[in-house]
């Protein structure tokens, strides 16, 4: 389906430079002699895999020209990047916005102030030097910390009357074989100078895009200001179910319209299914217990680093659904939105994390764990593959895990926690193995029985 806003890809034509550059946000500064390069784009594709251990940790800058359309005249402008690591300091036009410090999960400029019709200049200087306030916080985890935008970027012409970015939150209470229900609360922001009267419209179609069900409110919106619709579905019958034997996806179109005229629409995954984690059976899945047999997936290819292609997330994904798995674990880290919709339709479980690898910082190290956690539930949650939020992998602090935890549950109350122990009995006389809904347990799969009888009311997963 073709969406009204004006969607352009933004990852062609970056003029590269490794190490700092003085004035590298100037318009004046001449970079005709830096390196042409497309995104997604790392300085280490190459020195990571290389015999000698050690990899260049330091700055990168990148510059970008481009042109404004007119169609972007009286309308507002993102630029959506999918991820930079590990902190970006951005220039559009010689103004700076940032930092941002998400480094797996992603972030969107709302360049319109700053951006004239004519040529712009973004400017962007990347760093992956170590800071321990940063996530992944150590210096050293056992995966490598690639430096760049490495990930892809588009740019986002949007009426003032829209749907903003992750703006569209879908839940389903209520689902059995026989019924289910939908609930889907849809953020609409109204940046125009008048108020505006709108219909918004949200439409479930199945999988060969027929329409399921379809509900229409007509509303009204003061400018400079924004509301959250709230559709309910209560009674959608016999729903096809979502697994990973049939991983049966449909598609959520929502609209914000003005008379016969589409302002702005978008398009979410949804699947329908329930699932519970147990002490005794396990995972329980859409009423029946569904063995887990899974991997560990991380992002990198030599001579590629972690800026890999669309098609080689894709790749990855089927690659890990043809050996017979269907669970992964996006160790240690948030991934790419293709990999995610890939498991959607290929009917892969995920569970997934924030960055870490047996390290808790500081309150700013904490502040920045908590935010890159609703970072990643606001990005992914409409994803039915998704089945668990990871906090982080073989730390112990108790009174952290129970703020991320609760953190979690508050942005989204419908999916369990969970970290990943390899010192349980550690992590038991400190009390983090009781913070989330569920343990993970790394390498002690001999030893389960004994972990089994210290925990007895733990729900694990090995």
């Amino acid at each position: 389906m073709r969406l009204p806003r004006d969607i352009r890809d933004f990852s062609r034509d970056w003029r590269f430079r490794l190490g700092d550059v003085a004035d590298g946000e100037s318009a004046a500064l001449d970079d005709r002699d830096w390196a042409l390069v497309t995104l997604p784009h790392t300085w280490n594709a190459d020195d990571t895999f290389t015999p000698t251990r050690g990899y260049h940790r330091g700055v990168g800058w990148y510059r970008k020209r481009f042109m404004l359309p007119d169609e972007a005249r009286g309308k507002k402008v993102f630029i959506e990047f999918d991820a930079a690591f590990a902190v970006a300091e951005v220039w559009v036009n010689g103004e700076h916005m940032g930092p941002f410090m998400g480094g797996f999960t992603g972030f969107s400029l709302d360049a319109t102030p700053y951006l004239d019709l004519g040529v712009n200049l973004i400017a962007i200087l990347v760093n992956n030097t170590h800071d321990p306030d940063v996530l992944p916080g150590r210096e050293t985890p056992d995966y490598n910390l690639y430096g760049g935008l490495y990930r892809e970027a588009r740019l986002v012409i949007r009426d003032r009357l829209h749907i903003p970015e992750h703006g569209v939150v879908l839940t389903t209470p209520t689902v059995s074989d026989h019924i289910a229900t939908l609930s889907a609360g849809v953020l609409v922001h109204n940046e125009r100078e008048e108020a505006e009267e709108y219909t918004c419209t949200v439409s479930v179609l199945d999988a060969e895009r027929r329409l399921v069900i379809e509900k229409r409110e007509a509303q009204w919106l003061q400018a400079g200001s924004e509301r959250v619709v709230l559709f309910q579905f209560p009674g959608i019958r016999r729903p096809h179910l979502w697994s990973p034997e049939d991983p049966y996806v449909h598609t959520v179109v929502t609209t914000v319209e003005q008379g016969k005229t589409i302002v702005d629409n978008d398009l979410q995954p949804l699947g329908f299914r329930w699932y519970e984690f147990t002490r005794d059976a396990g995972l329980v899945f859409n009423g029946k217990p569904l063995k887990l047999r899974g991997v560990n997936r991380h992002q990198d290819y030599p001579g590629l680093g972690n800026a890999l292609p669309q098609r080689l997330q894709v790749r990855d994904a089927e690659i890990i659904k043809g050996m017979g798995a269907n669970f992964v674990r996006t160790s240690h880290y948030p991934q790419h939105p293709a990999f995610l919709a890939a498991c959607d339709f290929l009917g892969l479980l995920v569970y997934e994390e924030i960055a870490s690898w047996q390290y808790i910082g500081g309150e700013r190290f904490k502040r920045n764990a908590e935010a890159m956690l609703r970072q990643m539930i606001a990005r992914d949650r409409n994803h039915p593959s998704v089945i668990l939020w990871g906090l982080l992998n073989e730390g112990r602090d108790r009174d952290f895990f129970a703020r991320l935890s609760a953190a979690a549950h508050r942005a989204d109350p419908t999916r369990p926690t969970i970290y990943a122990e390899n010192r349980p009995e550690e992590g038991k006389q400190l009390g983090s193995v009781s913070t989330p809904d569920v343990l993970g347990i790394n390498y002690k799969l001999p030893h389960i029985d004994d972990i089994r009888k210290a925990l007895p009311d733990a729900r694990l997963l090995i």
